[in-house]
């Protein structure tokens, strides 16, 4: 009975505490304002292999919504304080005999000083029943890299 009075109590004690939901960021976007999105290299089934314009407005977009970057471009003129580098590889698994099909993508970002020195630079896979929505998850994972400080 002791036992479960201490339970108790301690179960109590904390119920009360707040809970704080938060980010810190894994760059520090007061030094990396301004981002250049690069051309996405993309390869595998289903797509042109080579750099994509539409993947790299896509990220540039989804930076836009989701990042702490003050400044996102796709035009390389435009006076940046880092780059970002995604490239991804897409595979396919057709099953003939169930009629499935199975697409996985493994993404490679790195962002780096405009002199190549890299931030930070991870990779990410994803899969899904649809290639263009497996590259989207993928992509949409760099991005959350980047996510913008927060607390709740």
């Amino acid at each position: 009975m002791k036992t479960a009075l201490t339970l108790f109590a301690a179960f109590a004690a904390t119920a009360c505490l707040p809970l704080t939901l938060g980010h810190d960021g894994t760059i520090d976007f007061n030094k990396y304002q301004t981002v250049y999105v690069q051309p996405v290299f993309a390869e595998g089934a289903d797509i042109i292999t080579g750099p994509d314009l539409g993947y790299q407005d896509y990220i540039a977009a989804e930076l836009a919504e989701e990042s702490g970057f003050s400044v996102i471009t796709t035009d390389e003129t435009v006076p940046h304080d880092c780059v970002l580098v995604v490239s991804f590889v897409l595979d396919a698994t057709i099953d003939l005999s169930e009629d499935t099909e199975e697409y996985e993508v493994d993404a490679d970002y790195s962002l780096r000083e405009v002199g190549g020195q890299t931030i930070i630079a991870g990779s990410v896979r994803d899969e899904a029943s649809y290639a263009d929505r497996a590259i989207d998850l993928a992509l949409d994972e760099v991005v959350h890299a980047f996510l913008r400080p927060y607390r709740l």
